[in-house]
C-alpha cells in the first residue's frame, strides 16, 4: 500500500479542485490519503469531510489531521508517523 501525504496550509480550493479529484480518479485503490493541515481556517477540513465518503466508497482511507506544527518539513515528518503504507508519496 502507498501512503499519499498532502501537507497543506490555506489551500482548500486546490484540494477541492485539483488534488483530491486527481487522487479519487486513480484506477487503483491500494493507497491511503493523509491530509496534514496547518490552515488558519476550517475550510480544508470541510473539503476533506466532503470527499471522505466518496473515497470510502472506493475503499480508500482519507484521513485528516490538524497540524500542531507549521512548516512543510515538520508537517511531512509528523504525517509519516501515522502513515500505514510501505511506500510514502508526498503530493
Amino acid at each position: 500500500m502507498i501512503s499519499v501525504i498532502i501537507a497543506t496550509k490555506d489551500r482548500d480550493e486546490a484540494l477541492r479542485k485539483i488534488s483530491l479529484p486527481s487522487l479519487f480518479g486513480q484506477d487503483t485503490s491500494d493507497f491511503e490519503v493523509i491530509l496534514w493541515d496547518a490552515s488558519d481556517t476550517e475550510k480544508s477540513r470541510i473539503v476533506a469531510s466532503d470527499f471522505s465518503h466518496r473515497f470510502e466508497a472506493k475503499g480508500i482511507d482519507l484521513r485528516y489531521f490538524r497540524a500542531r506544527r507549521v512548516g512543510i518539513a515538520s508537517q511531512r515528518n509528523d504525517a509519516v508517523r501515522v502513515a500505514r503504507g510501505e511506500i510514502v508519496f508526498f503530493y
